[in-house]
């Protein structure tokens, strides 16, 4: 099991938007988006670590922009092995970099 949170300088709409990045990121199956809960639960296929994970995803606001924190669990096993702490961080950095991509850019002309 693992658990790690982070605070993203981005409204809640914009990080809620970004969320499937990271299930994307994660190869997730099942999503289940609960909005007005502020909460996105899945979980990950089986690895040579485990039978897989559940992740459960929850979003709050706060002052500096939107905390969203990111728990694991083992379907079935006994030790994690720091794959939930991977699981985790994976999300986390999958939902940043579609923060920063920002709107598309016009491609310059010749």
């Amino acid at each position: 099991m693992a658990d790690l949170s982070h605070v993203f300088p981005a409204p809640p709409t914009a990080v809620w938007q970004a969320l499937p990045a990271g299930t994307w990121a994660l190869k997730g199956t099942s999503p289940r988006y609960d909005q007005y809960s502020g909460t996105l639960d899945f979980r990950t296929g089986v690895t040579f670590l485990s039978w897989g994970q559940t992740v459960r995803v929850q979003i709050s606001p706060v002052p500096e922009g939107t905390r969203v924190r990111v728990r694991t669990a083992m379907i079935f096993g006994l030790y994690d092995w720091g794959e939930g702490k991977s699981l985790c961080t994976g999300f986390l950095s999958a939902v940043d970099r579609h923060l920063r991509q920002g709107p598309p850019q016009p491609h310059p002309g010749p």
